[in-house]
């Protein structure tokens, strides 16, 4: 192909053009003096082989000639002797053809023609090979045909390759009918297996999808009915969280030894009158709410301390799972009056979990919509 250049001047072009040519004639020369070369070498190996190149000759494979040596590979099966190749570098006369076994780098692999009782045990140890290596092509091809049909459809590259199985083996014809059903069932289990698999999937996917649906709509209503209620629970706290008094009484805890010795401690509680009953009782709080306890062991009262509900420091309490949160109130009253009170909504009932999820699948849900662990 020409480089010349429109904008350069004409003896660069008419130079360019030269030089393109002679390369092209150099190139044309070392084409023929290849093909010489190569006609030059078949020639001397066919003069080493003799009366025998006309035996070898029709069963050719190929040629190749690369860095001055000719290598010929034969392909004799018919005639009894298994693959050999011959080879001859330029240079080199009809006594240095040289056959050897493709693929082998043993030295007692190979012969010189024209050393005849060398190239004589060569053929014989072919013709020995000859039933092993037509042996191990048939196995290979075997395994291929096996191979083709396992990777096949339901169509007529199956059946292909059973044919192929039988025209190798014709004796195994009714092994290979039996195993080609064999094969077909196994193929139709597969694909049920995996139709089946498929369905179950997608089962999942859309349990998913509908329970992700169902509890974030749960989730709204659920806010919307704690809200409310918290409402409820805030302007009920604040007519609860009325100021009410107490006292703070310490006495003592007397506990005696195995040896007999008595060891003293303190305590406190808070009581709502700063004088027990007749019968030495204190109304004391515990618990979140009033009981009546006799101390043997009074130590001291404090004055008197007002207090509130919302100051929790001995208050009642009450958790509200309709809003999340606790009321405060005071101890002499009853946890049950303060509920009926609050007439708080019911929360909604929480979307059941559908049987084709995993407890880790409905949790991984509820850890998504509500944007914390889930427990």
């Amino acid at each position: 192909m020409s480089t010349q250049i429109a904008s350069l001047p004409e003896p660069i072009n008419a130079l360019i053009s030269e030089i393109e040519r002679k390369e092209q004639a150099h190139e044309e020369q070392r084409r023929i003096t290849r093909e010489e070369t190569q006609a030059t070498l078949r020639g001397l190996i066919a003069e080493a082989f003799g009366s025998l190149w006309r035996v070898f000759e029709p069963h050719i494979a190929r040629e190749e000639f690369k860095e001055e040596l000719l290598s010929i590979y034969f392909a004799p099966e018919a005639i009894g002797l298994a693959p050999f190749g011959v080879c001859l570098r330029e240079g080199h006369g009809s006594g240095g053809v040289c056959v050897f076994v493709p693929g082998s780098h043993n030295q007692r692999d190979r012969a010189y023609v024209s050393e005849k009782d060398g190239f004589a045990v060569f053929l014989r140890e072919r013709n020995k090979a000859l039933p092993r290596i037509l042996k191990a092509r048939h196995e290979s091809e075997v395994e291929a045909a096996c191979k083709s049909l396992a990777e096949a459809g339901d169509g007529e590259a199956a059946h292909t390759a059973l044919a192929r199985l039988i025209d190798l083996e014709p004796a195994k014809a009714a092994d290979w009918r039996a195993l080609f059903d064999d094969w077909r069932r196994e193929r139709e289990r597969r694909r049920e297996e995996a139709e089946e698999t498929r369905r179950r999937e997608e089962a999942i996917r859309q349990a998913r999808d509908e329970y992700r649906a169902a509890y974030a709509a749960w989730k709204e209503q659920r806010e919307a009915v704690r809200e409310r209620n918290r409402k409820k629970a805030v302007e009920a706290q604040a007519a609860l969280d009325k100021p009410f008094t107490v006292w703070q009484l310490t006495y003592a805890l007397v506990a005696e030894t195995e040896d007999g010795y008595r060891e003293i401690d303190t305590a406190a509680v808070y009581a709502i009158e700063p004088v027990p009953d007749s019968k030495d009782f204190w109304r004391v709080i515990e618990g979140g709410g009033v009981r009546a306890r006799r101390f043997f062991h009074p130590v001291s009262l404090s004055g008197r301390i007002e207090t509130r509900p919302t100051e929790r420091l001995c208050s009642a309490s009450l958790w509200l799972p309709e809003t999340g949160e606790s009321i405060y109130f005071q101890p002499h009253l009853s946890a049950d009056e303060v509920a009926i009170n609050l007439c708080l909504e019911p929360m909604p009932e929480m979307p059941p979990a559908p049987d084709a999820l995993s407890v880790y699948d409905v949790r991984a849900i509820r850890e998504e919509i509500e944007g914390e662990l889930y427990f």
